[in-house]
């Protein structure tokens, strides 16, 4: 009798692992795999179509789904073992598509790209930045002070150079001791009311681009424009009408204080080279001595 246990122990013991065997390869054999999809990019409602193995004969059978970027497909137009076509659904953003069967997934190494009217897309971002300094002005007007600062040691900022100011358009001049320091942040100091500089920028691709910096500011009612054009004359022209679709205004805050976080943007350019960035000072009371002091003034996409 206690052979006969034994054996009927053994054999359940044997059964037991071919099922979970058996099991564990079917699991196996059903891993979905993408091969290839297509279109790349497509607009929402857009069919897509995803090629592969093992998704399922039947999707309700499998429990499968298609998602982009993590929003599932709007519409499923078939459904096969090798080959599955949806619609891009609402909502979805660039990015990768996953295709899952039950709690097994696949996902595309590709991104799929989402093509909207958005006079942006397809072109870089996040590929250019550059900060501003007194070098890379090419004209400024009144009192506009041009200086450029390090940090010593003790983490203060120190003037290695300014335009020596009070002068029209006066020129960047580096202090004694600092000629071939290389600065580690600009400012524009002291400017009035209608006081501009210009900044001149060496764009490398199309797309949409943005002018950030921060600003101080102890008289009320002050304001900036930002206007980026290929046409220098015509931003040195005062009487050149202003964009207010590009105009902030700085809070009150004291000069030191630079609380103000501004940026202006996008600017479409549509075209690589050579662009120039103007900065005009303003205040409603165009009489004032004094505006506004921007500071960390950057350039990006």
């Amino acid at each position: 009798m206690k052979k006969i246990y034994v054996f009927l122990s053994g054999l359940i013991v044997c059964c037991i692992l071919c099922v979970s065997c058996s099991d564990n390869a079917a699991e196996s054999a059903t891993v979905p795999t993408v091969t290839d999809f297509y279109p790349k990019d497509g607009e929402v409602t857009d069919q897509i179509t995803i090629e592969g193995a093992n998704f399922g004969f039947n999707r309700s059978d499998v429990d499968g789904h298609v998602y982009f970027n993590g929003i599932e497909a709007a519409d499923y137009i078939s459904y096969t073992d090798n080959q599955i076509v949806v619609t891009v659904p609402r909502g979805v953003v660039t990015g990768p598509i996953t295709v899952r069967r039950g709690n097994l997934r696949a996902r595309t190494s590709e991104k799929f790209l989402l093509r909207t009217d958005d006079p942006l897309w397809g072109m870089d971002k996040g590929t250019f930045e550059q900060y501003f300094f007194a070098e890379d002005v090419v004209y400024h007007t009144g009192k506009s002070n041009l200086c450029n600062y390090i940090y010593n040691a003790d983490g203060r900022e120190v003037c290695i150079g300014e335009s020596k100011n009070y002068g029209e358009g006066a020129p960047y001049q580096p202090n004694a001791g600092y000629e071939n320091t290389k600065p580690e942040h600009f400012a524009l100091w002291d400017s009035e009311p209608g006081d501009m500089a210009i900044f001149q920028v060496d764009i490398p691709t199309p797309g949409g681009y943005y002018v950030a910096f921060k600003a101080s500011s102890g008289m009320s009612n002050s304001y900036i424009n930002v206007a980026v054009s290929r046409d220098l004359e015509s931003l040195k022209n005062p009487s050149s009408v202003i964009d207010n679709k590009y105009s902030k205004d700085v809070e009150n805050s004291g000069w030191a204080n630079y609380t103000n976080d501004l940026e202006f943007g996008y600017f479409l350019l549509e075209e690589s080279g050579t662009y120039y960035v103007k900065m005009l000072m303003l205040n409603a009371d165009m009489g004032t001595t004094a505006v506004a002091t921007p500071k960390f003034i950057r350039m990006y996409n």
